[in-house]
């Protein structure tokens, strides 16, 4: 039995903080991991979000959620404007906190990544307990999401810091000078069981939910559509590839059709001659739907720390490429489950797609050692113990009230 999975009569209790309930990648692992302590009854766990969003209903039905703001009730009301009011009326972000957490004694904080940090001193105050911070990020998410003093002092206050790729430990270390001996790293996972291997009438009902000719080469993407993503690199590939003899077709799954990121990508489309061929499909509940219809996918982001989106792409057989100095991805692909191509080089890019659309042996092969690698190293059974074994071991009962 692993030691995390013992029977614990009495069982910490975990303040899990997290930036909001929508369908990302910190928030889906967030998800699932929960979901698996619960199961288990390893500590008694509460879940506090900055913002709802999308699978707030999940995570309510795994635990005790609470929402500091519910942007949901308040459409109506401009961001700007909401937090006006609220520093009129006197209601910081420590009296929302208080006024959650008031009544309740926790063992342990655990801060689901950067974008929550500048929470970390204020909950450290009123819980009198250590934190965990759970870093999903590098440089660029950093600077966005947190700013780098309020990153800079949570993780030096923090008892233990976890990262989520030797991409994210080597930058704690090298850019923020964290010690080794206070980072441990415990890669991300997805549940394998929900991203079975395609087969070929499934394959065929995506491309023909798509309006993809069956015989095209279908190269995916996905995420939001923004500098750190890198569509327009993707883009710069497709336009590579969009007289060659074979036909090259590219999806991308997620960002927010009909705002100014797809109007600009759109316009490129349609200036370099590839709009035919590109296709935009939005944010999908159900990724599987649309990667079914894929022979490959491509990480084309410029930073990334290490996507769930290449994980569930490799958990259905499909091999994927992406960019040297991107963040973690590489330590997945390696040299056996896709390509990894010098940074940002669209031209070898191009060369690398060509060589899988022509060598389908080649291509099974890959995607193949990809799903075995998703299912031995990175399923949610694998993870989830990780992430209990550190809970255990920075838990620590205290009796100071909150």
């Amino acid at each position: 039995m692993i030691e995390s999975e013992r029977f614990n009569p009495s069982p910490p209790a975990v303040l899990f903080v997290g930036y909001d309930a929508y369908r990302a990648g910190a928030q889906i692992e967030l998800l699932h991991v929960l979901r698996w302590l619960g199961d288990r009854r390893i500590c008694k766990s509460t879940l506090l979000l900055k913002e709802g969003g999308d699978l707030l209903a999940d995570y309510e039905r795994c635990l005790p959620t609470r929402v500091l703001h519910n942007r949901a009730k308040q459409r109506s009301v401009g961001v700007r404007a909401r937090d006006l009011v609220e520093r009129r009326l006197g209601l910081t972000p420590e009296s929302g906190l208080r006024r959650l957490v008031r009544g309740q004694r926790f063992d342990l904080i655990y801060a689901n990544s950067a974008a929550v940090f500048p929470f970390v001193p204020i909950l450290a105050k009123l819980c009198g307990a250590p934190v965990v911070c759970h870093v999903h990020e590098l440089e660029g998410s950093i600077l966005k999401y947190c700013g780098l003093a309020a990153f800079r002092e949570a993780v030096d206050s923090a008892a233990g810091i976890v990262a989520v790729s030797g991409a994210v430990e080597q930058t704690l270390k090298s850019r923020y000078g964290i010690p080794v001996d206070k980072i441990q790293r415990i890669y991300e996972g997805i549940a394998t069981d929900d991203f079975r291997v395609v087969t070929a009438q499934e394959r065929a009902a995506a491309r023909a939910r798509l309006k993809l000719p069956d015989h095209a080469f279908v190269v995916g993407g996905c995420g939001t559509m923004d500098w750190r993503k890198a569509p327009d690199v993707f883009l710069q590939i497709a336009r590579k590839l969009a007289h060659d003899e074979r036909r090259f077709e590219f999806v991308w799954v997620g960002g927010q059709l009909n705002g100014l990121q797809h109007f600009t990508l759109q316009h490129d489309a349609t200036r370099f001659g590839i709009d035919r061929l590109m296709h935009f499909v939005g944010p999908q509940a159900h990724t599987r739907d649309f990667f079914a219809a894929f022979d490959a996918f491509f990480l084309s982001s410029r930073e990334d720390p290490f996507p769930l989106v290449c994980l569930e792409a490799a958990a259905l057989g499909l091999p994927v490429l992406c960019f040297e100095e991107s963040g973690g991805m590489p330590e997945f692909v390696e040299q056996d489950a896709g390509r990894v191509i010098p940074y940002l080089d669209v031209d070898l890019a191009a060369a690398c797609l060509r060589e899988l659309a022509s060598d389908s042996e080649l291509r099974a092969r890959l995607g193949l050692r990809a799903a075995e690698k998703v299912r031995a190293r990175f399923d949610i059974q694998n993870i989830a113990p990780q992430v209990a074994a550190v809970v255990n071991r920075y838990a620590r009962k205290h009796g100071a009230p909150a």
